[in-house]
């Protein structure tokens, strides 16, 4: 009996350590670099359309943000899958309108959409 109560709390320790060490690195003000290698839309950043970008006059070119170094504005609530507001850390807007775009930081790290600095 002694030997599962010490693998339960070990399977235990090790399940919500690795959720509090996520969390600990979303944090507002951590900085990371977008990376844009092909020509499509990423997936776990959620830039705007090229429609969109083109019906406000401005020129739809993911590549343009190839190593643009952005910021952790906000962190979103939701547990599950945890979105976050990001940034220009030039203060410079994406596609001369959007201040911010909104990202799954977690899954863009994993798919090498973003690289934390």
């Amino acid at each position: 009996m002694n030997k599962i109560n010490q693998l339960i709390v070990f399977v235990l320790v090790t399940t919500f350590g690795g959720l509090t060490t996520s969390a600990q690195q979303l944090e507002v003000g951590a900085e990371y670099v977008l990376i844009m290698e092909d020509q499509n839309q990423p997936k776990y950043v959620n830039l705007p359309s090229k429609r969109e970008i083109l019906k406000r006059g401005a020129i739809a070119d993911y590549q343009a943000l190839n190593g643009v170094k952005v910021v952790i504005e906000s962190v979103g609530d939701n547990t599950d899958e945890p979105t976050v507001l990001l940034k220009r850390k030039d203060g410079k807007p994406f596609f001369r309108f959007f201040n911010t775009i909104k990202a799954n930081v977690s899954k863009a790290v994993e798919n090498g959409e973003l690289v934390q600095i």
